[in-house]
């Protein structure tokens, strides 16, 4: 029995170390978004970073130009950085598992 404590309590602690220990850390859990990129241009090569509430989630698959996570209900800002645009940036309230949420990032080239 205390072995199983004792990993019950390594297992939370590790737990909340990978997702940043917080209540405002990005929370794994049963919401589905896709978040989508596209660009006002034809250069644009698939891949941007996806950064939720400040934290680094992914890049997005060059073929199909997404990101796929599961999170927790509650309201996300998204924010979305590709070299050569400009930063893209939406808030959205995801509302349970039963709700598929898509986001459509359309980025725009930085002109100098």
């Amino acid at each position: 029995m205390k072995n199983v404590f004792v990993a019950l309590v390594l297992f939370v602690g590790l737990s909340n170390f990978m997702c940043g220990g917080s209540s405002h850390s990005v929370k794994l859990g049963e919401c589905p978004l896709t978040i989508t990129v596209k660009a006002d241009d034809n250069g644009f090569d698939g891949y941007a970073n996806v950064f939720i509430d400040g934290k680094f989630i992914g890049t997005t698959d060059p073929e199909s130009m997404t990101l796929r996570i599961t999170l927790k209900k509650g309201e996300y800002t998204i924010i979305v950085i590709a070299e050569g645009y400009k930063p893209w940036k939406t808030k959205v309230l995801l509302l349970g598992e039963s709700y598929q949420q898509n986001v459509l990032a359309r980025l725009k080239i930085v002109t100098q």
